[in-house]
């Protein structure tokens, strides 16, 4: 499950490759750990275009108190919550890197080995977002069991406007990645 990402200005650069447009991004965008409720870049469609937009991290329910953050790939075309969403709203947020933690706590690295930027679908619902997640891949399963849909530079475009490609892109949706866990603590006695 996808709960931080890593952006910084790289990730505003590659928006700005696959979009074409800077204009929409806010100078006061916020660079660093992107955690639920927070603000965060994203691509997707406006007039049949790709577009920047700035959006929120996670969709408030009304029956939880906390916001959900992501949504299962194999089943998000057949739940309420985001059947509509799967359809019409697609979206793909830059991430320098995303984050998991073992059971004794760890934080995971997890980063795209040769780019410094990785792109996970995601829904947009109104103006937040939710990340899709898929069962994790030989890179991320000694970590979670669960993994973001990472796509590809060349994929977002599809991704975001081709509403008949969205099963087939999340099904071949497995890069390998590179994982990095926090070095061992030294003892001094």
């Amino acid at each position: 499950m996808c709960g931080r990402f890593l952006m910084n200005e790289e990730a505003v650069n590659a928006t700005v490759s696959i979009t074409g447009h800077y204009e929409e991004i806010p100078l006061d965008l916020h660079f660093g750990t992107i955690y639920p409720s927070m603000e965060a870049l994203a691509v997707d469609e406006k007039d049949g275009r790709l577009h920047a937009s700035v959006l929120r991290f996670g969709v408030q329910s009304e029956s939880m108190k906390k916001r959900i953050i992501n949504a299962r790939a194999e089943t998000a075309d057949s739940k309420f919550m985001f059947r509509q969403a799967w359809r019409h709203s697609r979206c793909a947020i830059p991430a320098n890197a995303f984050y998991e933690w073992t059971p004794s706590k760890d934080m995971i690295t997890f980063t795209e080995p040769g780019d410094s930027v990785m792109f996970l679908a995601a829904l947009k619902i109104e103006d937040d977002f939710v990340i899709l997640t898929r069962e994790a891949d030989a890179s991320v399963a000694p970590y979670h069991h669960r993994m973001p849909v990472i796509l590809e530079k060349q994929q977002v475009g599809e991704w975001i406007l081709d509403p008949h490609a969205c099963a087939r892109i999340v099904e071949n949706a497995v890069p390998v990645l590179d994982a990095y866990e926090p070095p061992k603590q030294l003892s001094l006695f």
